[in-house]
Parts: structure tokens; C-alpha cells; sequence
């Protein structure tokens, strides 16, 4: 299905602004886009929250830090006004090729999961590369899931109903979690992943059939991003680089993969999805039509975000709801 009229004018002012653009590798191209800030005035942020939806006015924001190997970790931590005494919780894993990407741009997703969830929402700030190379992002990952393992008191919540979610390099990182804990027996016991458009191979996902490739994610940016990941040591062929490349994936949580008809990374999270579900893996993958690499934070352009943000807050409502409790009953999905 060809991209519909306006994503195909969204991706053409992306390219032509350069809005995306990481190819040439630069410290000053990284700089600039890492100095974007949120949109100031009235105007902008009307158009800002067109474009990425409103962050939900219905749950309390805060941040603290939380230790880690590598030092403290920031967090952003959503609660629901209308959560329970103790929720579950969800650890979210923004995008943005481990170089890009932070706790304010991920504010609208997270922030809407947790609203939509009635989870307690734990957004992470891992390590970007170049400056901090594979494998301090997933370090980093796995110490935030082992605190919340660990403060369940802290937080009000219930941790034993954890799940974790990612998209792009966030979903990389969230699959490559789940293989470390269930391959050393260490940390908390993961009830649901959910991997949006996941980079799952290394080796294979610079490179996409016709029309896969928009200015959402090029060739020569994955190129660029996992040079940068890898730096001068990382392996392609490390399944906790490569999820997909693992000898085995039989035991690891039940998954939601969601994958973009558009995207360099669809085959390869096509079959990740497969492959999981082939080990007996439970697993629910939905491709969508249409759709093109990000689609899922940008439901301003693309008309299937909505419909996706729902699927994930039901999945997850099922996957975290208590023994015997009905998973609709206490929380109303703002995603529709």
C-alpha cells in the first residue's frame, strides 16, 4: 500500500530539513540534533502536539535517579491520578538510534501508556553512544529493571506485574533485556514485551527491499547509528546486540511486535515475531499497512497511530491485569 498524501509530504519536508538526517556521522550534525528543545509559545505547541499528541493531562510526572553501574540513572516515573494503591508497572525504552532521544522527547508516549494502562509508567534515560558504546544502554536497562524489582514499597506499585516496552533502538534494547534475564536467571520476571519496529539484526537491517527506505529511517542513517553503538569492540553477531541472531528464544516473556509496511526494519522484526512464536513464545504481531518507521508518536500525520497505541494499552492491560480481575474494568483507554 503506497504512503497516503500526508505522510508523503511529512517525509519530504523531513528530508528536505534534514530533520532525521545522521548520515556523514558529524559531531556537530549529532549536536545540533541533540540540541532540540521542546517547542515554545502557544502556536508551537499546538503544532507540537498535533504532530506527537499531547502529553495526558490525567497523571503525575516526576523524576529521580536511580543507581547504575555506569552511575545514576535518570528516570521519569507517570502515575495515573486514577491508578490503584499498587499498579504494575511498565519500563519504557525510547528511540532514536542509542544516540538520540531522551526523557522530554519520549514524554507524549510514555505518558499516554500510562493513562491508557493505568500502569505506573518508569521511562529510562540510558547512555546514548558514541559517547557510551554498547552494552552501557542495556547496563543501564537492566539496573533500572532490577530497582524497580527491588522498591515496589518506594513506589507504590506492584512489580511482580512488570512489562517492558521500546520502539526502534528503544525495542532493541528491551528484547536484548529480556534475553540477558532469562539467560543468567537474574532480576524480575517480565509478564509482557512490547517491541515497536524493533532493530533486532545488525547485520541485516542497513539494507530493506524497495520502498522500505523513507526519510524516517535511510540506509545510511542505521549505518551511521550502529557504528556508533557498536564502537570499537561491539559485535554485530552478540544476540544481546542481535536479539534475532540468539541461539535460542524459547522462554522469553510473551511479546506484542509491531512492525511498519515502510520501514528498513519490518523483515527483520516480521521475523523476530516468527521466530518467537515458533519456541512457543505467546506472541501477537500486527504490521501495519502503510505506515512508515516512528509512526507510532507521530498520530498528527500518521491515521493508524491511535489504532496502535490502543492495541498496545490492551495487550498490556491483559498482560498486567491481577489473577481473576477483568483487565477493562478500572481504566479507561484514552487511546481511543
Amino acid at each position: 500500500m503506497r504512503l497516503d498524501l500526508r505522510l508523503r509530504a511529512f517525509l519530504w519536508f523531513a528530508g528536505v530539513t534534514g530533520a532525521t538526517d545522521v548520515s556523514g556521522g558529524t559531531p556537530e550534525k549529532l549536536a545540533r540534533l541533540r540540541a532540540q528543545k521542546p517547542p515554545r509559545g502557544p502556536l508551537a505547541r499546538r503544532l507540537s502536539d498535533w504532530l506527537v499528541g499531547p502529553v495526558a493531562p490525567d497523571v503525575a510526572i516526576t523524576d529521580r535517579e536511580v543507581p547504575g553501574r555506569g552511575g545514576p540513572v535518570p528516570v521519569r516515573l507517570y502515575r495515573p491520578y486514577a491508578a490503584g494503591d499498587t499498579p504494575p508497572v511498565i519500563v519504557v525504552l525510547h528511540g532514536g538510534g542509542w544516540a538520540l532521544g531522551n526523557l522530554d522527547s519520549n514524554d507524549p508516549l510514555a505518558s499516554r501508556v500510562a493513562a491508557g494502562t493505568g500502569a505506573l509508567v518508569v521511562s529510562v534515560d540510558y547512555r546514548l553512544a558514541p559517547e557510551h558504546p554498547y552494552p552501557a544502554a542495556l547496563h543501564d536497562v537492566i539496573d533500572v529493571l532490577g530497582w524497580v524489582a527491588d522498591s515496589g514499597a518506594e513506589l507504590s506499585a506492584d512489580p511482580t506485574r512488570l512489562a517492558i516496552m521500546g520502539d526502534s533502538s528503544g525495542a532493541n534494547l528491551a528484547a536484548a533485556a529480556c534475553l540477558w534475564l532469562r539467560d543468567t536467571g537474574a532480576g524480575p520476571r517480565i509478564a509482557e514485551q512490547v517491541l515497536l519496529y524493533p532493530a533486532v539484526d545488525a547485520l541485516a537491517e542497513t539494507t530493506g527491499p524497495p520502498g522500505a527506505e523513507t526519510s524516517m529511517l535511510r540506509e545510511s542513517d542505521a549505518r551511521q547509528f550502529l557504528t556508533w553503538y557498536l564502537g570499537e569492540h561491539g559485535d554485530p553477531t552478540d544476540p544481546y546486540v542481535s536479539p534475532l541472531r540468539a541461539a535460542s528464544v524459547a522462554g522469553l516473556p510473551a511479546a506484542l511486535v509491531i512492525t511498519a509496511e515502510h520501514d528498513l526494519l519490518r523483515e527483520t522484526g516480521t521475523r523476530y515475531a516468527r521466530r518467537l512464536a515458533g519456541a512457543g513464545v505467546p506472541t501477537r504481531h500486527s504490521d501495519y499497512v502503510g505506515m512508515m518507521h516512528g509512526f507510532f508518536s507521530l498520530p498528527g500525520v500518521c491515521r493508524s497511530s491511535p489504532q496502535a497505541e490502543a492495541e498496545v494499552c490492551r495487550v498490556l492491560r491483559a498482560a498486567l491485569a491481577p489473577v481473576g480481575a477483568d483487565p477493562e474494568a478500572a481504566v479507561v483507554d484514552h487511546a481511543l
